[in-house]
This record gives C-alpha cells, sequence and structure tokens, in this order.
C-alpha cells in the first residue's frame, strides 16, 4: 500500500467507524450559514437599488444605507414599509380624483 492511502482516514473505512462525530451537523449548519448571509445579502442589494432609484435625498438616502447595512433583514424590512407607505400617499393614488384637481 502506498503511504498516501495510509495518510488519511482509511482505517475509519476499513473498521466503517464515524472517526469524524458531528461532522454532518457542522456540514448543515455552516450551509445554513451561507443561505442566510446569501439571503441577507441579496435583500440588502435589492433595498439599496430600490433607494437609489427612490432618490431620497443625500442625508435620508445615506441614513437608509446605513439602516439597510447594518442590520440587512430589518433595515431592508422597513426601508420597504416606509417606501409603500409613502406611495400609497400619493395625489395619484388617491381615489378622489375631483379634490385634487385646482
Amino acid at each position: 500500500m502506498s503511504a498516501f492511502a495510509e495518510a488519511g482516514l482509511s482505517e475509519c473505512a476499513r473498521e466503517n467507524m464515524d472517526c469524524m462525530p458531528g461532522f454532518g451537523t457542522f456540514l448543515v449548519l455552516f450551509l445554513l450559514t451561507l443561505f442566510t448571509i446569501g439571503m441577507a445579502f441579496a435583500i440588502s442589494m435589492s433595498a439599496t437599488l430600490s433607494i437609489v432609484l427612490a432618490r431620497p435625498g443625500v442625508l435620508r438616502g445615506a441614513l437608509w444605507f446605513v439602516a439597510v447595512w447594518t442590520v440587512p433583514l430589518l433595515g431592508a424590512a422597513a426601508w420597504f414599509l416606509s417606501e409603500r407607505r409613502r406611495t400609497s400617499r400619493t395625489p395619484e393614488n388617491d381615489g378622489n380624483i375631483r379634490s385634487n384637481i385646482r
């Protein structure tokens, strides 16, 4: 047998024993962490794009950027909720058209 075959976990494979207990749990937690970080990044990028397209002003935009990137999920949710509330109050979305004509 070569030195490489005996250098690794060949004894574990031959004896059918678990030489790395807890590795499956570690792998699942690692993948869940990567998925969560990836989703938080994607949501933050989406909120950032939305902030840029909304053009809220320099100071307000900067504050929203800080909120979105320091607290990714809560900051993005707050941005989308505030933007939804702001756009639903515009006169063109008002049901009473006659009150808007002057």
